[in-house]
């Protein structure tokens, strides 16, 4: 962890996870996608490096950027026939990611989900790898009124909490500069857990408050400085 503000940082009430490349390895499958769809639109395929810059947003907010809105729809919809072409591999999984998720559902913070990915079929992957009730909410794309970084798809994830409202005691965790803007956008606390770093330029204007190398060290470092006394066998692996 980049003990970056530690003492400084409000303790959170709520955690709101991103999914692909926070949770499950999903990089991959989302850029052969892209450059698919890209090659058979006429454009130019994408580096790893400006796929990290522009990838991110809902298909629905990045598809007419990119394509123009005349050709949005057809490009999402050979993007995602694309991505189930590839739906027999089953999600990879990042390293004590869902250890760390099923931990954390132990206290009493409440958990959520939100992601850019099709709304159907995020929940179906959050039920393959077990974590569903884990979760008091999952939002995927076209859930709310606006996607993420919409304050309306964080109104979302946080809709079934009984009280809780966006603010510093809400830690968004991510691993994108999407992830970071929504943070900031909505005054949460920025958690960037470093899967698959953005250049560090696009961190500038929305910088993590805190980084983490992965969820199993986000996970650690919530229980060593907040839930000294819970006892789990997880934690104990972890913290010896």
């Amino acid at each position: 962890m980049s003990a970056e503000l530690t003492a400084s940082v409000t303790p959170p009430r709520a955690l709101i996870f991103d999914w692909d490349d926070t949770i499950t390895n999903n990089w991959w499958r989302v850029l052969l996608s892209m450059n698919k769809t890209l090659a058979q639109l006429g454009h130019p395929e994408w580096t790893d490096e400006e796929a990290l810059r522009r990838l991110g947003p809902s298909a629905r907010d990045l598809f007419p950027a990119v394509f123009g809105q005349e050709r949005a729809q057809e490009a999402s919809d050979l993007y995602y026939s694309f991505i189930d072409e590839l739906k027999g591999e089953g999600p990879r999984i990042c390293d004590g990611a869902v250890e760390a998720v099923k931990a954390l559902a132990e206290t009493p913070l409440y958990l959520a989900v939100l992601s850019n990915k099709r709304a159907d079929a995020l929940r179906a992957e959050v039920a393959l790898v077990g974590l569903s009730d884990c979760f008091s909410c999952i939002v995927g794309a076209g859930d709310a009124a606006e996607d993420k970084p919409g304050r309306a798809a964080v109104e979302k994830a946080l809709e079934s909490s009984q009280g809780i409202v966006p603010g510093r005691d809400v830690w968004f965790i991510g691993d994108s500069h999407i992830d970071m803007q929504c943070a900031h956008f909505n005054g949460l606390t920025a958690v960037l857990v470093e899967t698959k770093p953005p250049p560090e330029e696009m961190l500038e204007d929305f910088y993590p408050h805190l980084r983490f190398t992965g969820c199993k060290d986000l996970s650690s470092h919530i229980f060593k400085t907040f839930f000294q006394d819970f006892d789990l066998p997880f934690l104990q692996s972890r913290c010896t």
